[in-house]
């Protein structure tokens, strides 16, 4: 029993050495056969169509830390799980690189910058809100394949290639890539900004037609840094807003009562006296209370009408024997009185009753046959 109970320690010593070896040679990034090593972790594939690329990345990263995965095992661990268009994309980006290389051969940076370039959030709102086309001119043979050719039917795509080396053909979009490439190179910011910059412009460059691009595709012209320097609103059309019959007392420079928040008892008003001084919008306005002069943002809501009662004014009496203080004797310039040629009318300003007329009572009349 002593024996068989050795030869089971020496043998359990044997597979934790082994075990121990294992665990160094994934952390060191020896590639070793699969049958020694674990099965990877399965992580569901990629779905452009229902998940942007960051939330992704975001979830993929939590996998990799909570399963201990090395960055030298990343790309291994990615590219197993994902599907065949995803493969089959970063294969192709990873052929038409400045130095190609083998699918195999990416590092994790060099996958995920293909990922983010070609699954971007910008590039995902375009391709759903513009995601069917209806012609495709083009003269490269990489679009002649059968699997383009079936995917262009499918979306009901009509391609037209031009002539061999000719290619004043599609003179036009050989003329925009050339304006591109340079307006690129003369770029000083980074290649996401200088894009920006170059698009928004493009796109509010008026055509052939007299409208830009823009206009055409949504029916008015976006803002450039260039419309910063005029006035969007006038300051005049504030006060022309269209409010509701209810508020028509809010006005700039009205009397009104706004609403007091800070009503401890009973001895604190509920109503305060204020100014409107501006109006904001459609249903807001600045207030200053009469008291403190303090300034509030009120709702029309939060204000009521306040009438301000007019002093009554205080006429002097004129009596028969009233002296003037002028002294008798002063010199008076006598005033020349022009002659009329033509009296003038002396007619009553009063509003006249118009004359009763009789009418018959309704049940009098007669009914017209």
């Amino acid at each position: 029993m002593s024996k068989q109970l050795e030869l089971q320690e020496k043998r359990f010593e044997l597979q934790m050495q082994m075990h121990q070896e294992q665990i160094q040679k994934l952390n060191s990034g020896i590639p070793i056969s699969v049958s020694q090593t674990a099965q990877t972790s399965i992580f569901e594939p990629f779905n452009p169509s229902q998940e942007l690329w960051k939330d992704y990345s975001d979830r993929f990263f939590t996998f990799v830390k909570a399963n201990a995965i090395s960055e030298q095992r990343m790309p291994h661990v990615f590219l197993s799980n994902q599907s065949r268009e995803t493969f089959q994309l970063i294969k192709t980006a990873a052929s038409q690189m400045p130095t190609p290389k083998n699918i195999n051969a990416l590092s994790w940076g060099e996958i995920f910058s293909i990922m983010s370039t070609n699954f971007s959030q910008r590039t995902f709102v375009v391709r759903e809100r513009h995601r069917f086309y209806t012609e495709l001119k083009h003269n490269a043979t990489t679009f002649s394949s059968n699997e383009f050719q079936s995917w262009c039917k499918s979306r009901g795509i009509t391609c037209i290639s031009g002539a061999p080396y000719h290619p004043a053909t599609n003179g036009t979009a050989e003329r925009f890539v050339q304006t591109f490439k340079q307006a690129m190179k003369k770029s000083n910011l980074s290649i996401d900004l200088a894009l920006y910059e170059f698009l928004l412009q493009y796109r509010r460059t008026p055509g052939a037609t007299g409208l830009s691009p823009s206009e055409l595709l949504n029916g008015r012209q976006i803002r450039a840094k260039i419309d910063t320097f005029i006035p969007h609103e006038k300051e005049e059309m504030k006060d022309k807003l269209p409010i509701p019959k209810v508020y028509q007392f809010v006005k700039s420079d009205a009397p009104c009562y706004a609403r007091n928040f800070k009503v401890h008892d009973e001895r604190s008003p509920k109503w305060l006296p204020a100014t409107i001084i501006k109006i904001l919008g459609y249903r807001h306005a600045l207030v200053r209370l009469e008291k403190d002069h303090r300034v509030f943002k009120r709702h029309f809501e939060q204000l009521r009408p306040r009438y301000i009662k007019k002093p009554d004014v205080d006429f002097p009496l004129y009596l028969p024997g009233w002296v003037s203080n002028k002294p008798e004797n002063f010199d008076k310039v006598p005033e020349k009185e022009e002659a009329c040629s033509q009296p003038v009318p002396r007619r009553s300003t009063r509003i006249r009753r118009p004359p009763a007329i009789y009418q018959a009572p309704t049940w009098k009349r007669r009914r017209r046959k």
